[in-house]
């Protein structure tokens, strides 16, 4: 099904498709293209191999589109990774934000360090004190490159694919000529270093990305089936996971404090229906927010008890020195450092991130859901 052949400076990779519906979301409707998540994955598989900084000519090959069809792969493709590029872009802000705190943490964990060497703190303070040292200082080492580099490198292959150019031949796979290669090299080099400001494709995108603005997104369905799955009963509806898979892709969108709009079109339903995909779409909203919820909680729950043996810990270390008893005194400096750099990382990381990711989705609970045929 798929190929990577490097012709002329040019990545070549083909896809059989037997209609529209095998590349673009079968929910889309026109400027709201999202792609198949089988096509998703084939192009998510073939990034891994793709040279660096290489045009990429993508020919789909098997069914004969019309001009309308080939515009809506081409804006589901762009629509895709540019949302994707936007989400990284935040990634990779986060990523930078973070490493300036742990700079900033290390030096005023050092000064402290210093100062409780001046006015001779007792054991257990100048080991809290060194706590933060070890753990800023270590990420400030290792951060940029186990966790840095790997955002960046991934920004470099979204702005590949989101610049790739698309060839269609419903004969099967040839090969490149010499314009298509050059065609690639001039879409590449005119879009590839300001991908994330391109706006060639996708109305939404436009919009959608300006926070503040209302997200209007629109699902086209034929029946009650493509909304809530049939072993549903009244009153506990759930989503059919091909609508799961598109509103992941769709809440993408979605911006702290952003009113959402939710349209459902190309089919009829009566009142009774259309208070099932409500009340489904709610059922989505609150498992996501009740499990965001209990991570949460958990959370808390380690924080009070690290929290805690940590203290405890401290406590310990003041009252065994190693005058007393060397091999206890540290094993008690190796529980403190244990219980110390989890409670830093439960706090900075894991609650920080679940908060935001809570917020995220508190937009759904407020859907307002609209009906047209």
């Amino acid at each position: 099904m798929d190929s990577l052949i490097t012709h002329d400076g040019v990545a070549h990779l083909a896809y059989h498709i037997s209609g529209l519906d095998d590349v673009v979301n079968r929910y889309s409707v026109q400027d709201f293209e999202l792609l198949n998540p089988e096509f998703e994955d084939f192009l998510s598989h073939v990034s891994t191999y793709l040279p660096d900084k290489t045009p990429i000519v993508l020919e789909l090959t098997g069914a004969s589109l019309t001009k309308e069809e080939q515009s809506r792969v081409d804006n589901a493709v762009w629509n895709h990774f540019l949302l994707d590029l936007s989400e990284n872009k935040l990634k990779i802000k986060r990523a930078l934000r973070r490493t300036i705190w742990y700079i900033f943490c290390t030096l005023v964990s050092t000064f402290l360090v210093y100062l409780a060497s001046v006015y001779h703190f007792s054991d257990g303070m100048t080991m809290i004190l060194y706590l933060p040292i070890w753990y800023f200082g270590y990420r400030v080492l290792t951060y940029p490159i186990l966790d840095c580099i790997p955002i960046w490198k991934e920004n470099r292959i979204l702005k590949q694919l989101a610049v790739l150019y698309l060839k269609f031949s419903p004969d099967g796979p040839g090969e490149l000529t010499a314009s298509e290669c050059e065609a690639a090299k001039k879409t590449y080099q005119q879009y590839y270093s300001n991908a994330e400001a391109d706006t060639r494709h996708g109305k939404m995108i436009q919009n959608y990305l300006m926070e503040g603005n209302t997200v209007d997104l629109e699902a086209h369905v034929s029946s009650m089936e493509d909304i809530i799955r049939p072993s549903s009963i009244h009153g506990f509806e759930y989503l059919t996971g091909s609508l799961l898979y598109y509103l992941s892709q769709a809440e993408k969108f979605i911006r702290k404090n952003t009113p959402v709009k939710f349209t459902i079109s190309g089919a009829s339903f009566t009142e009774e229906e259309q208070s099932s995909i409500r009340r489904a779409l709610n059922n989505h909203a609150t498992v996501m927010e009740n499990d965001l919820r209990s991570q949460l909680s958990t959370t808390r729950k380690k924080i009070v008890i690290f929290a805690f043996f940590l203290a405890l810990s401290v406590l310990c270390l003041s009252a065994f020195g190693p005058s007393v008893n060397v091999a206890l005194h540290e094993m008690i400096v190796i529980f403190l450092w244990f219980f110390g750099d989890y409670l830093i990382e439960f706090v900075l990381i894991d609650y920080t991130d679940l908060s935001r990711s809570l917020r995220s989705i508190q937009s759904l609970r407020n859907l307002q859901v609209t009906f047209k045929k």
